[in-house]
C-alpha cells in the first residue's frame, strides 16, 4: 500500500510516532522492510571534512530514525561518539 490512501486514523498514529510500530513492527507502514543501501557512504567523507570530525568528535542524534548514517559514519570515523 502506497501513500496515505486506505490508511486509517490508527495507521497515521503510528506514522507520527515514529516508534517501533512504524520502523520495524508494521509491513503495511512502509518502512518495516527498510534496510540499509549503504546511502550515505559517499557523502560521509564531505560531512567530515566540512565539519573536522574525528575519532575525538561527539554528534548529536536528533530524530535519526533507524540511525543508517550514524552506522556509516562510525564505519567512517572508528572512535566517533554519538549522544541521544
Amino acid at each position: 500500500m502506497s501513500g496515505s490512501a486506505g490508511k486509517t486514523e490508527e495507521d497515521r498514529a503510528i506514522v507520527e510516532s515514529s516508534d517501533f510500530d512504524y520502523f520495524d513492527g508494521i509491513e503495511s507502514m512502509g518502512t518495516a522492510d527498510f534496510v540499509p543501501t549503504r546511502f550515505w557512504q559517499p557523502v560521509l567523507p564531505d560531512f567530515q571534512n566540512h565539519f573536522g570530525l574525528t575519532k575525538d568528535s561527539s554528534v548529536l542524534d536528533v530524530g535519526c530514525g533507524k540511525g543508517f548514517m550514524l552506522h556509516d559514519l562510525r564505519e567512517l570515523i572508528p572512535g566517533i561518539t554519538f549522544v541521544e
